[in-house]
């Protein structure tokens, strides 16, 4: 394996399904990207491939558990050694917010390119690993990532012309499609993800506008 990380490879191994499983209960489909939930611990076993170690991830919603998500083997040799070197909760959380970044990423290109949330494959992971992180009350914000990858590159952060209330409102609405966990992880995402007139914007910002906005029925 290579000593980089390469995230889609790593995607590749979470959605494997066996066999079995995968002509009786579920397709191997980034739709079923889930975080993961558990971790093995010690070194990779003699039987498995080297750099190897093992997760359970969550079932994702609708769906029947089945073997691989309570047991599946994850090979990197770049992922390796900080699973031997960190404690098990904060390797689950710096592992989940690495493909969580990159869902994110895809999620918004995928947006840009006209795709409508119901069509949007990376919708189902996006909302999985939101909740994984407020159900284990983590923020997201707090949390390093195995991987510099910004959640947007900068070609693509998007400028509004709008009043800071009407970009609350929009940002509203997408959490009300599900994107967001909260109205609050909406307007942090668009303190990093957006600007104002070409001016950074803060969440806090947002929300206060918004506030005197619905207070000023304009909302």
């Amino acid at each position: 394996m290579s000593a980089e990380l390469n995230i889609p490879d790593i995607i590749k191994q979470l959605i494997a399904v066996d066999i079995f499983n995968l002509s009786k209960h579920r397709e191997e489909h980034v739709r079923h990207l889930t975080p993961i939930n558990n971790l093995s611990v010690g070194p990779t076993p003699p039987h498995e491939p080297k750099f190897s170690f093992m997760v359970g991830r969550t079932t994702p919603k609708g769906k029947e558990t089945i073997f691989n998500d309570m047991m599946t083997v994850i090979t990197s040799e770049f992922l390796y050694p900080m699973y031997l070197e960190l404690e098990t909760d904060t390797f689950k959380a710096r592992f989940n917010k690495t493909i969580y970044n990159y869902v994110s990423k895809k999620l918004v290109e995928h947006r840009k390119c006209n795709v409508p949330d119901s069509d949007n494959i990376w919708m189902e992971p996006n909302i999985a690993f939101i909740e994984w992180f407020h159900n284990n009350d983590v923020e997201i914000e707090t949390v390093k990532s195995f991987k510099d990858i910004p959640d947007v590159v900068p070609s693509e952060i998007e400028d509004s012309k709008n009043a800071l209330w009407a970009i609350a409102d929009d940002l509203r609405e997408r959490k009300k499609s599900g994107e967001f966990q909260s109205y609050r992880d909406a307007y942090r995402w668009g303190e990093n993800n957006m600007t104002q007139n070409n001016k950074p914007i803060k969440w806090k910002s947002i929300e206060n506008a918004f506030d005197k906005a619905k207070a000023g029925g304009k909302v």
